[in-house]
């Protein structure tokens, strides 16, 4: 049997007390002290969005600041970034990929200046960029020698750290949603809203002290799982799902609620020999070759199985009355996030 490991934490909570206190130190000596040097704010990526609202919850930005995501880089009018100072924020680098093409795409424009800050980097990529980049500035809290030292720190501390500030941990073989509740919600709404006849939502411990973000999980019961399954995955499939949990962050405000979703379904594989294509849609790498154990065949039916509860979950909320806006599903599956579009 697999194992996601989804919940086992694996530092202290004094350990990631110290590390996130570290890490506002350096940022508010760093950025914040020094903000009126910019006029844009860009953060690359969901987990430096994460790592981002976390540091600056505490020290709010003026607001003649704009952030925005690198999601929306795109669709941005070049009129933001020109004749602008802008600082360009990434949790950590280490390939160095995502942050030159960020880079390069904000060099496009006629920019006063560029600041790249980030918490922690790999010096055998970082290295590189700052020479390719002479006339960007470099900010970092943590450089590590190679990748190995890197990726070492990067998956424990960061993991858990998303974890400790009430964001999903951004761990393989996993999908995370995001909504938006026009309206605050208490604990209390959140649990009676996704809580069942058979399943109650309970809280989970968080170390941090701020009443504006919470955590919450929904526990299939063992029948539901058997409901789940039979609804979802043809009968010559012959396999488990467990565990079978939901995961909520929540984080309100006066005027909304944001509510990330992990999914954990994790099929407990038995044999997968006899795939037809029953499970796949539309993702066209499923062929069933691998009768150990099919990876494509393990893909679709964690996406199916998602989907269905998504669909569950968003059911419950409209009987009682609620219509979420659902944003940017991402879906990681090995470390890579797959294109969940091509199901459709």
């Amino acid at each position: 049997m697999l194992s996601l490991d989804l919940f086992k934490s694996n530092l202290s909570e004094a350990e990631l007390y110290a590390f996130r206190q570290d890490i506002m130190e350096s940022f508010k000596t760093e950025i914040i002290q020094n903000i009126h040097k910019w006029d844009v704010i860009l953060v690359i990526g969901h987990k430096g969005l994460f790592v981002f609202e976390d540091i600056t919850n505490e020290m709010p930005l003026p607001e003649n600041i704009q952030c925005i995501s690198s999601f929306e880089i795109e669709t941005i009018n070049k009129f933001l970034f020109e004749n602008k100072r802008i600082l360009l924020f990434d949790d950590s680098i280490n390939g160095g990929g995502t942050i030159k093409n960020c880079i390069n795409n904000i060099l496009k424009y006629k920019i006063k200046s560029l600041t790249v800050v980030a918490i922690l980097v790999n010096n055998e990529s970082y290295g590189d960029i700052i020479k390719q980049y002479k006339n960007v500035e470099f900010i970092t809290y943590k450089v590590f020698p190679n990748e190995d030292e890197f990726l070492k720190f990067f998956l424990i501390y960061t993991r858990e750290y998303l974890d400790f500030i009430c964001m999903p941990k951004s761990k393989n073989d996993l999908i995370i949603d995001e909504f938006i509740i026009p309206q605050k919600l208490s604990k209390e709404c959140v649990r009676d809203l996704f809580s069942t006849e058979k399943s109650i939502v309970q809280e989970e411990k968080t170390f941090i002290d701020c009443p504006e973000r919470f955590k919450m999980v929904l526990e299939f019961s063992e029948e539901e799982c058997k409901d789940i399954k039979s609804e979802v995955i043809p009968k010559n499939c012959n396999f488990d799902i467990e565990p079978c949990k939901v995961r909520f962050f929540v984080h309100t405000s006066e005027i909304k609620t944001k509510i990330y979703i992990e999914y954990i379904i994790h099929p407990n594989l038995a044999n997968f020999s006899k795939c037809n294509g029953q499970l796949r849609y539309k993702y066209n790498s499923c062929t069933g070759k691998n009768k150990d154990m099919n990876q494509d065949c393990l893909i679709c039916s964690i996406y199916n199985l998602t989907k269905y509860v998504r669909t569950v979950l968003k059911k419950n909320m409209e009987r009682k009355k609620i219509h979420p806006e659902f944003c940017e599903l991402v879906w990681i599956c090995n470390g890579s996030i797959i294109d969940h579009t091509a199901f459709e």
